[in-house]
C-alpha cells in the first residue's frame, strides 16, 4: 500500500517533493526612538535621543522543490520565511530576490534580499549573515539589526549529547561503589 501511495504522489508531483530547511538567527540591534515615541527625550533640557539595544532572535525557513543539494532560486525556492522578534515576513517564490544553497541536507547559505511594505524596510542575507534596516518612518525612529544564521540542532543531537553526558556520571557512580 505504501508503494502505491508513493507512486501516486510521484505522478502527481512529477517526482519532485518539497523539502523544508531551517536556520536559527541570533544577533543584536538598535532602535533610535522618535520624539513621538518618547516626547521627554526631545525636550531641549534632555541629552537627546537614546538608543535602545535589543537581541535579534528568530529563525529562517526555506522550502525548495525538488528536494536535494543545490542552489535554489525562482520557482524552485517555493517560499522563504523570517520569523523574528523584529522584521518577520513570509514570501512566496515570486517575491523572493535571491537564492538558498542546500548541501548535505542542510541550508548552508542564504543570499537574498526582501523588501517590506513600505519599500524602504529591508532584510538581507549573505552567506550566513543577516541584516535588517528600517529607516525612520512617520512617528517612528530607525531600527537596525545584524546577526548570524546557524543550524538548528536536530532532536537526535540533543539525545546524543544527553547520552554523552550521562556516561561519565555512570562511570563515576561505579567507581565510588568499588
Amino acid at each position: 500500500m505504501k508503494m502505491l501511495i508513493a507512486a501516486f504522489l510521484a505522478c502527481v508531483t512529477g517526482g519532485a517533493f518539497a523539502a523544508t530547511y531551517s536556520l536559527s538567527l541570533h544577533g543584536s540591534g538598535i532602535h533610535i526612538p522618535d520624539c513621538w515615541e518618547d516626547p521627554a527625550q526631545c525636550d531641549p533640557g534632555q541629552p537627546g535621543p537614546q538608543e535602545v539595544s535589543f537581541s535579534w532572535v528568530g529563525s529562517v525557513t526555506a522550502v525548495v522543490v525538488p528536494d536535494g543539494d543545490g542552489t535554489w532560486s525562482g520557482a524552485d525556492l517555493a517560499s522563504f520565511q523570517l520569523d523574528a522578534n523584529v522584521g518577520s515576513f513570509n514570501a512566496l517564490s515570486q517575491g523572493i530576490e535571491g537564492s538558498v544553497t542546500i548541501l548535505g541536507g542542510r541550508m548552508t547559505s542564504v543570499d537574498l534580499v526582501f523588501r517590506f511594505l513600505p519599500g524602504d524596510i529591508e532584510a538581507s542575507f549573505s552567506g550566513l549573515a543577516a541584516s535588517y534596516d528600517q529607516p525612520a518612518q512617520h512617528h517612528y525612529g530607525p531600527t537596525f539589526a545584524s546577526g548570524t544564521l546557524a543550524p538548528i540542532p536536530e532532536p537526535e543531537t540533543y539525545a546524543l549529547l544527553g547520552a554523552g553526558l550521562l556516561l561519565p556520571t555512570i562511570r563515576l557512580a561505579r567507581r565510588k561503589r568499588a
